[in-house]
């Protein structure tokens, strides 16, 4: 459980250094996905009730970090024409690579 939770704390340090938006939030979504692994272990070790604010926390973080790297990955997809071609949507509905 703490090795979860030390390879979550290093993927948020990392995503301080990024430069790019579109790597910066990757990096988040992978961190709050570790978090929740991390809270949910807590589960099973008996400390759910002192993981919760972290499970709620990078739940509700998820939720921004992924719509903020949708946008980060419109974006670059304008300015980026190989980016364009692999990515024709991400909307949620159907994603098709050219």
């Amino acid at each position: 459980m703490q090795t979860v939770a030390w390879i979550a704390s290093g993927l948020v340090f990392m995503s301080f250094y990024m430069r790019s938006a579109l790597h910066m939030r990757f990096v988040a979504v992978l961190a709050n996905l570790a978090f929740i692994a991390y809270a949910l272990l807590g589960l099973q070790d008996g400390i759910f009730d002192k993981v919760l604010p972290i499970l709620v926390l990078h739940m509700a973080a998820l939720v921004l970090n992924t719509g903020r790297l949708r946008e980060a990955i419109a974006a670059e997809s304008e300015s980026s024409p190989a980016l364009k071609k692999m990515v024709t949507c991400f909307d949620g509905k159907r994603c098709a690579l050219r």
